[in-house]
């Protein structure tokens, strides 16, 4: 690793701690962190993960840094791991653009569930690489993990997986494949049950609790307007510019485009 990159995070991992000491909780992290005393295999709206982190942090730390510990580590941990999968020419340009997305600034230190799915999902992405490159034992149980992981932390994580296999529909003829699914499948059945003992609870509260009583056009154009503004009013329309026009030059960036564009 150059040594910008070596001072841009370790800048950003005490930037991040002195703004988890310093800063009193919001209200979602509040939240998690009544769940967090009262662990299970589900909650109301996500899955135990983000319970579970701030249950550690708290058994070593007091307040809000125990709180937000272990966010502060997944975020510093994905911006390595976006650093190791893109491989930039240029690493000026590579942390100004990303400095430059205020989601991800926003999501430096916060006790929510979007941090861990944020590093979920690049974990996955650097084992899914080396997924399509090797079909290896290895990587494929690396690969269970990664999954595991996404599905016990945010419902997305599941999109994350489907829009990165349809571009790659071969995989089907891959045993190793369907070992993935099924090993994954496994390991999440506690939450899915915990799901059917509480009536579906979470499925129940997105899909028609949160929804309200009639759907409104306006929602389209707000969601496609907020992918701008979240990633930059200036650097989302380059990201978004670059994902149309690049030629995808292998196989992975076949999925990450599909994952882009399918979310």
């Amino acid at each position: 690793m150059d040594r910008l990159s070596k001072l841009v995070l370790s800048a950003w991992l005490v930037l991040s701690l002195a703004q988890a000491i310093l800063t009193e909780l919001f209200h979602d992290e509040a939240y998690y962190w009544v769940f967090s005393h009262f662990l299970d295999w589900g909650f109301k709206d996500h899955p135990p993960v983000t319970a579970i982190l701030v249950a550690a942090g708290t058994h070593l730390f007091p307040g809000e840094l125990g709180v937000r510990l272990f966010m502060v580590v997944l975020s510093t941990a994905t911006l390595y791991l976006t650093w190791r999968i893109v491989k930039p020419e240029d690493p000026r340009l590579f942390w100004a653009l990303f400095l430059a997305m205020p989601i991800m600034v926003v999501f430096g230190f916060l006790a929510v569930p979007d941090i861990p799915l944020l590093f979920g999902t690049v974990t996955f992405f650097l084992v899914w690489r080396r997924y399509l490159e090797h079909d290896g034992w290895t990587t494929a149980f690396a690969l269970v993990a990664t999954l595991v992981f996404l599905a016990y932390t945010k419902y997305h994580g599941g999109l994350v997986f489907l829009l990165a296999c349809l571009p790659h529909l071969r995989l089907l003829r891959r045993s190793s494949f369907w070992l993935i699914c099924l090993t994954t499948l496994i390991l999440i059945l506690p939450h899915l049950y915990w799901q059917y003992e509480h009536d579906w609870l979470s499925f129940r509260y997105h899909l028609v609790d949160r929804a309200g009583d009639k759907w409104k056009f306006r929602f389209v154009y707000e969601y496609l307007g907020s992918q701008l503004a979240i990633w930059g009013p200036f650097t989302g329309i380059l990201l978004w510019i670059g994902v149309f026009r690049k030629q995808m030059a292998d196989d992975f960036e076949k999925s990450l485009r599909w994952v882009g564009l399918g979310f």
